[in-house]
Formats: C-alpha cells, sequence, structure tokens
C-alpha cells in the first residue's frame, strides 16, 4: 500500500502539512484586511511669550497604514484625530529656586522573584536575596508643597531614580 514504504509516509504528512499552512494563510489574509490608525510624534518645545502657564506646544499627526507607511488624512477616522496642539508650561530659569524634587522614602525589599512572577506581595528580603524597592518621586512648589508637572523640574535636573536594587 501507500503507507508500506517509510518515504511515503513522510512525504504524505509534509504534503498535508504545507496544505494545512496554505488554508492557515488563507484564512488570516481574509480576516486581516488593511486598515489605518493615526500617529503622533513627540510633543515640541514649550512656546510663549512669557513664563509660567499660557504656553503652547505642537506635535506631528499623521496617518498610517496598518503595515507602517504614511498615507491621506483622509483614510483615518477623522472624529478620532489626535490633537496636534496643548497648552503647557512655559518654564523659564527663574524657575529652579521655585520648584524642586521631591523625594519619597524607599518602601522595603522586594525580592526579584517575587515581583517578576507578578505577586506583588510586600515579602521582605531575607537571606541576602536580590531584590527591588521604589519609592514616589514628584516636582513640587518649594512654597507650599503643591504637586507640578515634573516637565518643569526636569527643565533643571533629570528625574531621581523611581527604583533600585537592595538585599
Amino acid at each position: 500500500g501507500l503507507f508500506k514504504h517509510p518515504v511515503n509516509s513522510c512525504l504524505w504528512r509534509l504534503a498535508l502539512l504545507f496544505l494545512s499552512m496554505w488554508t492557515l494563510d488563507a484564512q488570516t489574509a481574509v480576516e486581516t484586511k488593511p486598515f489605518y490608525i493615526w500617529q503622533t510624534g513627540p510633543w515640541g518645545r514649550c512656546m510663549g511669550s512669557e513664563c509660567g502657564p499660557g504656553g503652547s506646544q505642537s506635535r506631528a499627526v499623521w496617518c498610517a497604514h496598518s503595515e507602517g507607511w504614511t498615507t491621506l488624512h483622509t483614510n483615518c477616522d477623522q472624529a478620532q484625530r489626535p490633537n496636534n496642539q496643548q497648552s503647557c508650561f512655559r518654564v523659564c530659569d527663574w524657575h529652579k529656586d521655585l520648584y524642586e524634587w521631591q523625594l519619597g522614602a524607599w518602601n522595603q525589599c522586594i525580592p526579584v522573584l517575587l515581583r517578576n512572577a507578578g505577586a506583588l506581595r510586600p515579602t521582605i528580603c531575607s537571606r541576602g536575596e536580590e531584590g527591588i524597592q521604589t519609592r514616589e518621586v514628584g516636582c513640587v512648589q518649594r512654597s507650599n508643597g503643591e504637586p507640578a508637572e515634573d516637565a518643569i523640574c526636569e527643565y533643571f535636573e533629570p528625574k531621581p531614580r523611581l527604583e533600585q536594587a537592595c538585599r
């Protein structure tokens, strides 16, 4: 018969495998019809004639095909179009004395193994295990401790670390 010879059996299995792969490709080709999505670039520098709130910044917004190439704006849903302008706080050099980073206390050391397993149980590191501890860091007004946008403090110095290794 057809399957008595091992080579025939192997060829038959290969043929079935290719046939199943081909039908899968045909199905996905039907299901994934092209679609268009809005893409945005990074926000530009905050511009304005005066320091403080009231500045304005812009970014590029374009329509892209699902495979990545840029296309006409009319292909994308106009109701979903992201803003290309927003108001912002224009930082000036004299703000350096008015704002500062507020650093929270470091939390307990959480073993890396538990953290990576998605189980963020507040288990304390023991027996010298490698761990990670976190803290809150935010930009505040020096005068009253009111929270401010991180971008204001970042203008003068990078945001301090939120995580560190511990034992």
